[in-house]
């Protein structure tokens, strides 16, 4: 699979479109019952804007993430297991059931039940629950609150 972006803001829109395109990537592979190809993602400006250097600055270290469980599923149920993940449900797959958890815990956090939000963050197998709780304590910290730094709170 190949996409092509005019211009990607480094800092906040490639993140999410890495992850967005190449969710999309493994559900397509599945639906048309097909080996998982490559991803190319093709960038014409690459920029970060002025507020975000001072945060890209502070980053002194990157290291891979675990790679999450696979995504690929037939498209005869994917609705049926679209709401399962929307319901909470338990799905038997383990991405799928690693989405849920996550959509889950935002949920409660959206809801203002932050603590509930956290807890259900820590649970989560997987890269999905750590990036989780780095989101949580990103929106703490813009916030002015205390975010917590290990374990469940």
């Amino acid at each position: 699979m190949a996409t092509m972006m005019r211009g990607q803001d480094v800092w906040i829109g490639m993140p999410y479109d890495v992850f967005f395109y190449t969710v999309l990537h493994e559900l397509v592979a599945g639906w048309l019952d097909a080996e998982l190809g490559k991803f190319h993602l093709h960038i014409g400006s690459l920029h970060i804007y002025d507020e975000h250097i001072e945060q890209a600055d502070a980053l002194t270290s990157l290291s891979a993430s675990e790679i999450m469980p696979d995504l690929r599923t037939p498209w005869t149920g994917f609705s049926g297991l679209l709401d399962q993940v929307e319901a909470g449900d338990v799905t038997g797959h383990p991405g799928w059931d690693a989405m849920a958890e996550t959509l889950c815990s935002y949920r409660l956090w959206k809801d203002g039940a932050h603590e509930q939000a956290w807890g259900a963050a820590y649970t989560i197998d997987g890269p999905l629950g750590p990036a989780l709780t780095a989101w949580y304590g990103e929106l703490e910290r813009r916030s002015g609150k205390r975010a917590a730094t290990t374990g469940a709170r």
